[in-house]
């Protein structure tokens, strides 16, 4: 995934709360987010937010030596473990 961050005009400066930024996805990588984003009734860059909000958890958690448990239908509980 190469990511862009868009930078202002030369010689401009403005002062902004967000930050456009190109992202390219593969098409399958971009068909489940738009599917998401079609089932939580939100857009595109609303999905990745709340991915980035729970990148930030899991971080967090992680570095204070916690745990991130996800609980199943069945009530057991499995540990989230990523490379």
């Amino acid at each position: 995934m190469a990511v862009k961050e868009s930078t202002p005009e030369k010689g401009v400066r403005k002062e902004r709360s967000s930050r456009r930024v190109n992202v390219d996805f593969s098409n399958d990588a971009y068909e489940v987010l738009t599917h998401i984003a079609q089932r939580k009734g939100q857009t595109v860059s609303g999905v990745l937010r709340d991915a980035l909000a729970l990148e930030k958890l899991y971080e967090d958690t992680v570095l204070k030596n916690g745990r991130v448990l996800v609980e199943r239908e069945d009530g057991s509980l499995r540990e989230v473990i990523r490379p």
